[in-house]
């Protein structure tokens, strides 16, 4: 009978979230430097912005009552009228390598030179397509609060919103469990208002995502009693609960993204047009450069 080693061996389930935990930690110190860095280069530039996402946990101090998130880099929003202008300032320091564009056109990758390692970071104007979802930049700014001179902090409210429509953005990797924990994190945070979330999640267009998330949160034991009642219909709960055919599986990926996306977004037949269109230039350069 052969013998194996340890060496290579799968770790058990409690050794790996031990060590998804530690790496988190790392993860969180090294994030808080880049943004730290980041922070003195806005205020040198002299342009407001705003964290998102991740990045708004680390700043506000959520993120050490997380025990391990995925986190591949740090997201900033601007006003759209400094977008561009923003580029061409973080382009010409020379601490920030401006990436190849994204194929979205709201946002804009660097890496960031820190301790002789680079930290990925993506501007936005825009936190994505408004046929998929509405999100007001300049509204989020205007209700946000100052947190250094140039660094503003949206309100909890919007924090979850923007958990909300980014979970639709990758819907077709499936929800994981991260998401529900942080969704209960936020709602039950103190000053959150149930009130103000649902009037904003209205003003979006994918209220409907919103209920059927939280449904399926609740459902997955987590609580989500602040946010009183809240009623989705079973087919919404259903899409969301089948698991993804994932990104790697080719046409079954595709009409997955497709199904759900046109059930879940705003404006469904702009959003399926737009990406018929995307697909058609992309060919075509791609038949142009053979």
């Amino acid at each position: 009978m052969t013998q194996h080693g340890t060496h290579g061996a799968r770790p058990s389930p409690g050794q790996a979230d031990d060590f998804l935990h530690r790496y988190w930690v790392v993860r969180q110190v090294v994030f808080m430097e880049a943004l730290c860095t980041l922070d003195g280069i806005f205020s040198q530039i002299g342009i407001e912005y705003m964290p998102v996402k991740g990045a708004h946990l680390l700043c506000i101090g959520l993120a050490e009552k997380i025990a391990a998130r995925q986190m591949i880099d740090i997201d900033l929003l601007v006003r759209e009228p400094d977008f561009d202008r923003c580029i061409d300032m973080l382009s010409a320091d020379p601490r920030c390598i401006r990436l190849a564009p994204d194929p979205w056109s709201f946002e804009q990758p660097f890496h960031l030179r820190q301790g002789g390692h680079l930290v990925r970071f993506e501007l936005h104007r825009a936190l994505n397509r408004p046929e998929r979802f509405s999100l007001d930049t300049a509204a989020l700014f205007c209700r946000s609060s100052a947190r250094t001179a140039m660094c503003r902090i949206m309100t909890h409210e919007d924090a979850l919103v923007i958990l909300v429509c980014h979970t639709l953005v990758h819907i077709v990797d499936g929800i994981r469990q991260q998401v529900f924990g942080e969704i209960a994190l936020l709602a039950n945070t103190e000053g959150f208002v149930p009130e103000l979330f649902f009037s904003r999640m209205c003003e979006t267009g994918i209220k409907r995502f919103a209920n059927a998330l939280l449904v399926a949160a609740a459902r997955s034991g987590y609580d989500m009693t602040r946010l009183g009642p809240v009623h989705a219909s079973r087919l919404a709960v259903a899409l969301l609960t089948i698991k993804s055919p994932g990104r790697s599986k080719g046409v079954l990926s595709l009409l997955f993204r497709v199904f759900v996306e046109l059930f879940f977004v705003r404006h469904p037949f702009s959003l399926a047009l737009g990406g018929i269109s995307r697909t058609t230039v992309a060919i075509i350069r791609s038949r142009c450069s053979c």
